[in-house]
Order: C-alpha cells, then sequence, then structure tokens
C-alpha cells in the first residue's frame, strides 16, 4: 500500500471521530449552566428552565436548587416555569403538552 492509500484510510477513521468528540462535547456543553453553579436570582432560574425547556431536559438539579422561596416569584418555582414556558415557546408544542411533561 503506498502512502497516499494509507493517509487516505488515516483520514477515513480519524476525521469522523473528531467530529463525534466535538459534536458530544458540544451537546454536553449546552445546559452547563445549570450544573456549573446555583443560580442567584430567580430571573436565573428561569432562564436555566426556559433554556431547559426548549429541549425537554428537565433538571432535578435545577429545579432543586432553584426551590427555595428566596428564588420564586409569585409563590411559583422559577426554574418550572420556565422549563413551561420554554417548552411552549417550541413549534408544534401545546401548554397543555408541556404541562403533562412536567407531570412524568
Amino acid at each position: 500500500m503506498n502512502n497516499k492509500n494509507k493517509d487516505l484510510k488515516a483520514a477515513l477513521y480519524v476525521y469522523p471521530a473528531v467530529f463525534v468528540i466535538v459534536l458530544a462535547a458540544g451537546l454536553l456543553s449546552q445546559n452547563a449552566y445549570v450544573y456549573a453553579g446555583e443560580p442567584a436570582t430567580p430571573e436565573e432560574c428561569y432562564d436555566a428552565g426556559y433554556r431547559n425547556g426548549q429541549n425537554y431536559p428537565f433538571s432535578s438539579e435545577g429545579y432543586e436548587e432553584c426551590d427555595v422561596e428566596s428564588k420564586f416569584k409569585d409563590g411559583k418555582n422559577q426554574y418550572s416555569e420556565g422549563v413551561l414556558d420554554g417548552c411552549d415557546d417550541v413549534e408544534g408544542n401545546s401548554r397543555e403538552e408541556c404541562e403533562q411533561f412536567m407531570e412524568e
């Protein structure tokens, strides 16, 4: 086998592997906000929930971090409210579907 064929064969394995690693790293960091540190305000709890609601990854950790009265607004957990609103804003979702998702 000549060097050109070896290089091509190596490229066929290396480039897809690098692509998968970069893609995985990007997906894993997408929701890192909730886990990186405790949200300090009701607004940060809502924003974290909203971002998660767009992709359906409800985080019990995010909920628990925001489940303290000082981070409530109008007596509601702002993380949960954000998840509902984020889910509802996804095209094709209804509020009822999002509430049902939250109950699961």
